[in-house]
């Protein structure tokens, strides 16, 4: 009996202590990893990029508006770490008590301090490349991504460098600026995006002669051209030719389609204020200029095979639907621009831009590109 209960008394014991045993500490939470989690621990914010554009928006750091630098800095706990790329030493103790100490370049005292101040929320004195807007002394600052050449940028001393709005025409970024004083004659300008607000259509620098491949190879050479410069919808340009069957209107089915939109030259001066404008009266101005900015000289020939009424001008005579040198098959020209001023109106009105004359196919003539 005295044994059983010393036995009992031992198996008491040992479940007692497996029970202590299996008590474990509340789990630390961890994020669900997928399958191919590999236990570590997440990375945690990264810095936001930081925008290379100035704009209109009040922004926290940054300064210009629309602006994301700066939006979420933190300025407390000594993180050091802002949204706009820059790093900050840790915020000295007592900053913000109003007396300069150790680890200080000034305190304002809490109420003033600001890192749109002279003096920051970390105690540091403000200065162009930090990253933060110093109010009424900096236009922006993108801190290193500070730039004096870079377009759209905030230059090395915090002023706004070239962009769209500036009032000045920057030829490799824009096609106008809404800013800048008007310019007679030219289309209007897309004032967000300095973008002129119609389509685009130029004369190949490039002749061919008749045997283009047909309308899609001749397409194809407009398109080429087009992106060959960069060209904004560059795939959308179509050849001003007929086949005997297609018309502009068939073959620019958009513009057909969006009555009211104008057509401008690569300078911007306008060429009609839509395609029916175009087919109607021609173009105000000669389409003379090619798609490098050029202007061709007088007289300079155009496979076109379209008449005075923007119909097809003939039904056989279009080198064998533009497939054909032959030296007997002709096809019907226009004539980019008269020989003089004098001769404008008289062009104009006969629609010699697009109708002037036959060639034979074996000769080489240029081609008019619109964008669709």
């Amino acid at each position: 009996m005295r044994d059983f209960g010393r036995r009992c008394l031992a198996g008491l014991l040992a479940v007692a202590g497996a029970c202590q045993e299996d008590v474990e500490l509340p789990a630390q939470a961890t994020s669900k990893g997928g399958p191919n989690d590999t236990g570590e621990e997440p990375p945690g914010p990264q810095p936001s990029p930081t925008s290379t554009q100035p704009t209109t928006g009040v922004g926290t750091s940054s300064g210009e508006p629309g602006s994301t630098i700066g939006a979420s800095e933190t300025t407390g706990g000594g993180s050091g770490s802002t949204s706009s790329g820059t790093t900050e030493a840790p915020v000295p103790d007592g900053c913000g008590d109003g007396v300069l100490g150790p680890g200080e370049a000034c305190d304002d005292g809490f109420q003033n301090n600001s890192d749109s101040a002279a003096c920051t929320s970390t105690c540091a004195v403000a200065v162009c490349g930090d990253g933060l807007l110093w109010a009424g002394q900096e236009e922006c600052d993108h801190g290193p991504n500070n730039n004096d050449n870079a377009y759209g940028a905030c230059t090395e001393s915090c002023t706004y460098g070239a962009r769209c709005g500036d009032g000045l025409l920057q030829p490799d970024d824009e096609e106008c600026d809404a800013s800048a004083p008007p310019v007679e004659g030219q289309a209007p300008c897309d004032p967000l995006a300095c973008r002129y607000l119609a389509r685009v259509a130029f004369v190949t620098a490039a002749q061919f002669s008749g045997a283009l491949g047909g309308l899609a190879l001749a397409d194809a050479v407009c398109v080429a051209a087009a992106a060959g410069q960069g060209f904004d919808q560059s795939g959308s340009f179509r050849a001003w030719l007929s086949d005997g069957v297609a018309t502009p209107k068939t073959r620019l089915k958009k513009a057909a389609a969006d009555a009211g939109y104008p057509y401008v030259r690569l300078d911007g001066q306008l060429l009609a204020d839509d395609l029916d404008d175009l087919i109607v009266h021609g173009p105000k101005i000669p389409l003379d200029t090619t798609e490098t900015g050029v202007a061709l000289k007088p007289l300079e020939l155009v496979w076109t095979n379209i008449g005075a009424d923007g119909e097809p001008f003939s039904a056989v005579k279009h080198c064998d639907e533009w497939t054909s040198a032959s030296l007997v098959a002709t096809a019907r020209v226009g004539k980019v621009s008269p020989a003089s001023i004098a001769e404008l109106p008289a062009w104009k009105a006969a629609r010699r831009w697009t109708s002037d004359g036959g060639q034979p196919c074996k000769s080489e003539a240029h081609i008019y590109c619109l964008e669709d």
